[in-house]
């Protein structure tokens, strides 16, 4: 809550979860709006996150015409999921890894927005070229993408194919059910 001569004028409903918080409602009074209260509050509460060791948060951007103050503010779009009409938003809340069309390496994760059946006829959608701390394991930079559990992903490590599977049967972190792909170590 954000407070203004002992009155509140403004406040935040969340949920936190093993990795990730999921933002429910977050509203500011009327008349404080436009004020810079709402990204004071918001970044309070993404610092709160992260004491709390939370990697991403999560939104369903509602109403509709509130996403640009998310945007302005870091939250990206998720991609089109399956059977989901909201406005799903999100922001990692520690440095990524971040996805590119075309992986520049032989040691890459590669993501399909669709099942292993349908990936064999396309090119992935999301390319991240991986770099290991000293361990050969443990990335540099964790990736941090919001998914669907059902999604094809894939391993390649020296030009190796290594893993190819669903989100859900791939060795990794998945937040909320499948929500987001978190992967900071591979042992493969």
């Amino acid at each position: 809550m954000i407070t203004e001569n002992d009155n509140a004028i403004g406040f935040v409903v969340y949920r936190i979860y093993e990795f990730h918080a999921l933002i429910d409602i977050a509203e500011i009074k009327p008349t404080e709006r436009k004020k810079g209260v709402a990204k004071k509050l918001i970044d309070g509460t993404l610092e709160h996150f992260k004491q709390k060791g939370v990697l991403v948060c999560k939104l369903y951007c509602s109403p509709e015409n509130s996403e640009p103050f998310w945007k302005s503010i870091g939250f990206k779009n998720f991609p089109i999921l399956p059977h989901d009409t909201k406005i799903n938003m999100f922001k990692p809340l520690i440095e990524t890894l971040q996805p590119k069309e075309n992986a520049e390496t032989n040691t890459k994760i590669s993501l399909w927005n669709c099942e292993p059946y349908q990936a064999n006829r396309e090119n992935a959608k999301w390319n991240w070229d991986l770099k290991f701390e000293t361990d050969n394991e443990t990335l540099i930079k964790p990736i941090i993408f919001p998914v669907s559990s059902d999604w094809q992903v894939e391993l390649t490590k020296n030009g190796q194919q290594l893993l190819s599977e669903k989100v859900k049967r791939f060795p990794v972190d998945l937040a909320d059910y499948g929500s987001f792909m978190i992967i900071r170590k591979l042992s493969a």
